[in-house]
């Protein structure tokens, strides 16, 4: 079974859309979608509370609001499907993508949906946007040497292997995305960087102040992490 896990925070205008594409496409698999509420402040858990009651394979998870990272982590926690899909309130795929997607598990540990490979493309992404998160992409780089160009896409993971990554992930908020690659590629996990054809939504929570706090928090990971990360 897929879990697919939604972190979301304040999240009621784009959540019903971005949850009536899912379910659709998923509809011929053995699914379950998890909508971690972030704290929110205006109706997102009303909104996936109405989806929980109409539909037995959606379901809602409260928490105080401590971040995205936060959010999934507690998703996770209260899934039960053997692949798990870690996304956000703005992104859905396929039925065909996600089969070809689970399809590579057989012979990869994390899959990574990736907005900066070659093959990748971006609709209605505005310059200032791009740059943000070409420039976080660099710092990525720059700081942790690693081997991909976005850590902070939809990733796709079987339960057993993201259960021991997420054990060493400490952040809650947007670098638990970044822990968890970092974390998979100290382990020597098999890793694939995939492009995906994406797309911003209207309402997105990432702009420059974001931007800035998480190449912040780079450094702080960074220096946390030299001498005190143990497998």
């Amino acid at each position: 079974m897929i879990s697919w896990i939604i972190a979301a925070y304040n999240e009621q205008e784009r959540l019903p859309k971005t949850l009536d594409r899912v379910v659709n496409e998923l509809k011929s698999m053995d699914f379950e979608i998890i909508v971690s509420d972030d704290g929110s402040q205006d109706g997102t858990y009303d909104v996936a509370s109405t989806y929980a009651k109409i539909l037995d394979n959606v379901s809602i998870v409260a928490n105080t609001h401590r971040g995205r990272g936060s959010a999934l982590r507690s998703g996770f926690n209260n899934s039960k499907g053997d692949i798990t899909v870690l996304s956000s309130a703005d992104i859905w795929l396929s039925r065909d993508q996600v089969q070809k997607l689970t399809t590579l598990l057989d012979d990869f540990d994390l899959i990574l949906l990736s907005k900066h490979t070659h093959e990748s493309f971006g609709f209605d992404v505005g310059t200032a946007r791009r740059f943000l998160s070409l420039s976080f992409s660099f710092f990525v780089r720059l700081f942790w040497k690693l081997p991909y160009r976005d850590t902070q896409g939809v990733k796709i993971c079987k339960v057993a292997t993201l259960k021991e990554i997420i054990s060493h992930a400490k952040s809650d908020g947007f670098l638990f995305d970044l822990e968890i690659v970092v974390n998979a590629h100290k382990m020597n996990r098999k890793v694939v960087e995939v492009p995906w054809a994406y797309s911003y939504s209207a309402g997105s929570k990432v702009d420059l102040r974001s931007i800035l706090q998480m190449t912040f928090g780079l450094l702080l990971l960074k220096v946390r992490s030299l001498g005190t990360w143990k497998q």
